[in-house]
């Protein structure tokens, strides 16, 4: 049953404020009124005796289509503003549907009762909505009998007059759905990401604007329906503060509010690879298919990097081991997350030493180092760096490794050395001048290696002489301190 809305006869004062907005309207930038039509031949033996009657034999369907044409005729020439055709003519994209029925009635002419036409009629709101907007604008009588047909059909479409104007009107009272409308999408942030609660979501915003430019609200709980795509992948929806929230197909559908509010929240739930999502967003319109946007979202990634400065060490080597926490956008750029701790694991490490240099919390670059020293029980260590999100099934892991050999050599001289500076200044005569002494010491420690290249025997001395190049340097201890 679709719904109906009465509107009533114009009084004379209200033509000449409805000819003004009718002024105007035509030069915004609505497009033209197209209205189809329709007649329905009720079957009756009478009705097509009296057709036949008045016009000769047709068949039945020849009938629908003349009394179609004539309709139509009628209706130009009494609305000239608006475009009408017959409904089979039409694509489907018309703004309104005039539907008529035609019938045999008793007509009175003269005093004399006769057998003659009865026509009626509803005007109907063209609009593919879900939920339904194809309102019917109904007058008191939509009705028009004659003993002669064209006569009758003008009799029906002067109750209808000026259609023009009542479709002003109706449009004015029912915003819901436009003619030609906009749909405007705008996404609150620029990216997504599963770093934390917070960041994991973003609101989207619908408005829809009509051909005059006005904003579609709400008006008698029947506001603008506006269909949110929905069952993405790694994405939940959550309906603002609006009414709707059920799904037609894969597309949930959200109502524009009072106060022109059409809102949905989309989530990420799972997964920490970088991504472009493109949504799709729908909206009915008066006559004519769905207006259809894509947007795009974008979920940043996250990705943690185990990078040693050197991948293989003999015993007693160093290195440093750097441990780089970034989001990255689909693009493959990167991005530093400072001030997150980071989970780290330590496997294949035995008697060599490892320590943070400055804690388990990313600095500024997104970064944790670590200084390594390979011990000569070590073959391989691996380390694993883990950040787990908050409330979030997914976590970001990297992994490295250094593989630890022995040091192929023919000796090795172990050095040490310290160094110790002193440095005073007093003037006991002056007591502007500050008093400034400085304590510094450095020890250090490092281990040459050397490769056996030749070796000589030197009968004349009873001796053999070996050649040695040395091959590598370690620093095994430095200190340095200061007072």
């Amino acid at each position: 049953m679709l719904p109906k809305i009465k509107l009533y006869r114009l009084i004379p004062l209200l033509f000449f404020l409805l000819a003004v907005s009718f002024t105007k309207a035509q030069n915004d930038d609505c497009n033209k009124t197209e209205v189809a039509v329709s007649v329905e031949i009720v079957t009756d033996t009478d009705l097509y005796t009296l057709l036949e009657y008045d016009f000769g034999a047709r068949s039945k369907s020849e009938w629908n289509s003349f009394a179609t044409n004539m309709l139509v005729q009628v209706l130009s020439e009494y609305e000239p503003e608006i475009t009408f055709f017959p409904l089979g003519e039409g694509n489907g994209d018309h703004h309104y549907h005039f539907r008529a029925q035609m019938m045999v009635a008793t007509v009175v002419k003269d005093e004399i009762e006769l057998r003659g036409y009865w026509v009626t009629a509803l005007l109907v709101a063209n609009a593919k909505c879900i939920p339904a907007r194809s309102w019917v604008i109904e007058a008191d009588l939509f009705y028009g009998k004659d003993r002669v047909l064209n006569q009758a059909m003008k009799n029906l479409v002067s109750t209808f007059w000026p259609m023009d104007r009542n479709i002003i009107i109706y449009e004015n009272d029912h915003p819901s759905p436009p003619r030609d409308p906009d749909l405007n999408i705008q996404i609150e942030k620029d990216f997504i990401s599963p770093i934390d609660t917070e960041n994991r979501k973003t609101w989207v915003y619908a408005k829809v604007y009509n051909c005059r430019g006005d904003l579609v609200c709400d008006k008698n709980e029947k506001g603008q329906p506006v269909h949110y795509q929905d069952e993405i992948e790694r994405l939940e929806l959550k309906i603002g503060n609006c009414s709707g929230g059920n799904h037609v197909g894969n597309f949930m559908v959200i109502i524009t509010n009072n106060n022109c509010e059409n809102e949905g929240e989309y989530k990420l739930v799972k997964g920490i690879e970088a991504e472009k999502k493109t949504i799709l967003f729908k909206t009915c319109q008066l006559g004519g298919p769905e207006i259809v946007k894509e947007k795009e979202l974008i979920i940043r990634g996250l990705e943690i990097e185990v990078k040693p400065d050197r991948g293989k060490l003999e015993t007693e080597e160093r290195t440093r081991i750097v441990i780089t926490f970034n989001e990255t956008d689909p693009d493959g750029n990167k991005y530093p997350l400072a001030g997150k701790e980071i989970d780290v694991k330590i496997t294949g490490l035995e008697n060599g030493t490892i320590r943070a240099a400055n804690g388990y919390t990313t600095s500024g670059d997104g970064e944790v180092v670590l200084n390594y020293k390979a011990g000569d029980k070590d073959e391989k260590i691996t380390i694993t760096a883990v950040f787990q999100p908050e409330n979030y099934p997914d976590k970001a892991e990297g992994k490295g490794s250094v593989i630890v050999h022995p040091k192929e050599y023919s000796a090795k001289i172990n050095l040490t050395g310290s160094y110790k500076k002193i440095i005073e200044t007093s003037n006991s005569n002056d007591e502007d001048v500050n008093n400034y002494r400085l304590n510094e010491s450095i020890e250090a420690s490092v281990l040459i290696f050397f490769e056996l290249i030749e070796v000589q025997d030197m009968p004349l001395f009873n001796q053999t002489f070996q050649y040695y190049k040395p091959t590598s340097v370690s620093i095994t201890d430095f200190n340095y301190t200061f007072e």
